[in-house]
């Protein structure tokens, strides 16, 4: 037996935006943008984090980003299923549009002044990561509301982004998840 199929069709942002506005949707509501994060296994990761914490979607450039291969699949241990992945043209422009939806947005970057546990932080809330080693490019740095680095102790003072991800996430939800 053979079936001939095509593909889905890619999620809408205003869709996801639109439906976390509806009466009963999650508080804090999350969405998780990334500035440039090419490997798949961390994509996938944050994908998981992102369903393990409840954020509305995963919003990606439609280049320089991680495809949805197989590899990302794995990584993302059933999260690619839950989570939409949400491919947009130009980033910094979909940060000033969710800006305009009433999202703010938050920037990890490990040189901010302010930890993310000392902000005070709105319940609509965009936390942009960038790829690992460059970080955030300058004009997306530029169009975060806040910038906030994530505490640490010990002798490396940063993370893998899908590790940043995944505590910033925490962080973010652990009020709301009893």
């Amino acid at each position: 037996m053979a079936l001939a199929v095509e593909p889905l069709p890619p999620p809408d942002l205003d869709d996801i935006v639109d439906a976390a506005g509806e009466a009963g949707a999650p508080v804090p509501r999350i969405l998780v943008a990334l500035d440039q994060v090419t490997d798949p296994h961390n994509v996938g990761a944050i994908l998981r984090s992102a369903a393990a914490f409840g954020a509305l979607a995963l919003i990606v450039p439609e280049h320089r980003a991680a495809p949805a291969t197989g590899t990302l699949a794995k990584s993302a241990s059933g999260a690619l299923e839950t989570v939409p992945l949400v491919r947009v043209t130009n980033l910094v422009r979909t940060l000033d549009h969710l800006k305009n939806e009433g999202y703010w947005s938050v920037g990890l970057d490990g040189d901010a002044p302010a930890s993310l546990p000392a902000l005070d932080l709105p319940d609509k809330l965009v936390v942009v990561l960038g790829a690992e080693g460059a970080g955030l490019r300058r004009l997306t740095r530029e169009r975060c509301d806040f910038l906030a680095r994530l505490p640490t102790r010990g002798t490396l003072s940063s993370l893998n982004v899908s590790n940043a991800a995944a505590v910033a996430l925490y962080e973010l939800t652990r009020a709301t998840h009893g």
